[in-house]
């Protein structure tokens, strides 16, 4: 099949097939994104049996290609093949480095995201909760895929209703996002509406204002409109209608421009 907008130019002597393998992956998610599933199952299909030829099935290197087609599966809501595409490329992973390695994350918190997809939410949280803990164990110098699992996993607690667990995380992520590089606003807003949804008024809107600031201090307009209008509602919910109509105003003035 061919890919006339993605073709290559031509390689000097015979080229690495390894190379190709990784050439075939880049191009699959360019077509996963753009809704060209057809090619981009074609190109994962000829990236996934060319690293088995060259390095095994159990090389590492035949995860990553299973964890792109286990996204293209859930793209297209072949949820159960995405799933078992999934923890294949867990299991290779496992034996060719270790349970806890950091290339496993990724795996789990895709699974995850598949999971959520179809209202699976305990069994997503689960799947995240592992990520999590990986990451914690293993990304000593970059700390934001932490943040960025640990913020899915918050929201995926409240939705199921499970605050105090929510809360739990958002303490020790607020510290750990609590830097000039952020992102403190966020984990701040998601404690302020944890903190509301268990009555705890006063820590709710501490922690409103302090997301408020921040947002203000980073000149993040979208978050920050969407901060006012949760605290608006937050104000009205607890009788303080004053206070709700001038932040109204704020986030009214915001969007205006």
């Amino acid at each position: 099949m061919k890919h006339k907008e993605l073709k290559r130019a031509p390689m000097v002597g015979q080229p690495n097939e390894l190379y190709l393998a990784e050439s075939w992956e880049e191009d699959a998610q360019r077509l996963t994104a753009a809704g060209r599933f057809a090619e981009a199952e074609s190109l994962i299909k000829q990236a996934l049996e060319t690293r088995k030829k060259m390095a095994g099935a159990e090389d590492a290197g035949v995860a990553i290609t299973l964890d792109l087609a286990g996204s293209l599966c859930c793209r297209q809501k072949k949820y159960k093949e995405a799933e078992e595409t999934y923890r294949q490329a867990a299991a290779v992973l496992e034996k060719a480095y270790y349970p806890d390695h950091y290339k496993l994350a990724p795996v789990y918190e895709h699974l995850a995201d598949c999971l959520a997809e179809q209202g699976r939410d305990e069994e997503a949280a689960e799947a995240l909760k592992k990520a999590h803990e990986i990451q914690a164990k293993t990304l000593w110098g970059d700390r934001l895929p932490q943040l960025n699992t640990t913020r899915k996993l918050v929201h995926l607690y409240q939705k199921m209703g499970k605050w105090p667990d929510a809360e739990a995380l958002l303490k020790k992520a607020v510290q750990a996002a609590d830097s000039p590089w952020g992102p403190v606003e966020d984990f701040l807003l998601d404690q302020a509406v944890t903190s509301a949804s268990q009555g705890k008024n006063d820590e709710a809107d501490k922690a409103y204002q302090q997301a408020i600031a921040a947002y203000r201090q980073r000149a993040r307009k979208a978050g920050l409109k969407n901060a006012l209008q949760s605290y608006a509602a937050f104000l009205q919910k607890i009788e303080r209608k004053e206070d709700a109509r001038r932040v109204e105003a704020q986030a009214a003035a915001i969007a205006a421009g």
